[in-house]
């Protein structure tokens, strides 16, 4: 949806709304009563340190892969200017 405000000085401003993103549902964890009374602190600590050492390994690879934005800048305007530089990166 597109609104346009206009002032009294003839000075306008255009206003585009985004239409709202779909909630994604959370995952839900069933423990039946069995399991329930077989749990122990030390397998929930042990389940909860095992998926924050998954999401930090996860996020180290996402930062490890994809280079920051400048540096991307400033590969492609090199390549731009100086010409490719593919065979340097061959070697």
């Amino acid at each position: 949806m597109i609104n346009i405000a206009c002032d009294l000085d003839s000075s306008a401003v255009i206003v585009e709304t985004l239409p709202d993103l779909p909630k994604k549902p959370k995952k839900k964890r069933v423990v039946t009563l069995q399991e329930l009374a077989n749990l122990s602190d030390a397998t929930i600590a042990a389940e909860n340190n095992a998926k924050l050492e998954a999401a930090k390994a996860k996020d180290q690879k996402e930062k490890e892969t994809r280079l920051p934005m400048d540096m991307r800048f400033r590969n492609k305007l090199s390549s731009v200017f100086y010409g490719s530089n593919d065979e340097e990166k061959a070697k």
